[in-house]
């Protein structure tokens, strides 16, 4: 069948200059990338939308990043809302993710259901050297949130920065 989501990019080099490696030399290690939208629930509440079995596609999605195991996923429209009617998802993606993943989370402004969420995958960086931000870019207009996470590649040794709007 079709997947619920897809890597987009998939594989680029990891070879950023620092301060402690100005050069952009010769060992250039792989990182896999995924980006998607993964539809809130909460923000879905029209015809044919309202008749999406929620739960599946999530546990689906949960899946195949597993199976694909990106190194970074970064992830929109994640949902937070915690009722019956529209449950939301961090808990199950925690369960489902937790051995391979740190997952960072944010929610929009101004009690929006749904926001933004950040994995990066625990074997493809350095631990303890990950740092995520986190900044409130249209706090009383649109709600716009973004995370930007300082990480050193395992594979390079390289620093990088990655952003999630």
């Amino acid at each position: 069948g079709k997947s619920a989501a897809s890597c987009a990019g998939s594989a680029i080099g990891f070879a950023l200059p620092t301060a402690d490696c100005p050069s952009m030399a010769p060992a250039v290690a792989q990182l896999k990338l995924c980006q998607f939208n993964v539809l809130a629930p909460s923000a879905r509440v029209c015809a044919p939308l309202d008749k999406v079995p929620w739960r599946a596609r999530h546990e689906a999605i949960c899946d195949y990043l597993l199976k694909e195991a990106p190194d970074l996923a970064c992830l929109q429209e994640f949902d937070f809302e915690e009722d019956v009617v529209s449950p939301g998802f961090r808990a199950l993606y925690e369960a489902k993710l937790h051995s391979e993943y740190d997952l960072f989370c944010l929610r929009r402004t101004r009690r929006k259901l749904d926001g933004i969420a950040l994995l990066v995958r625990r074997e493809g960086f350095v631990a303890g050297e990950t740092v995520v931000h986190e900044h409130l870019l249209e706090p009383g207009f649109c709600d716009r949130v973004a995370q930007v996470a300082e990480l050193r590649h395992a594979g390079s040794g390289r620093r990088g920065v990655i952003g999630d709007v």
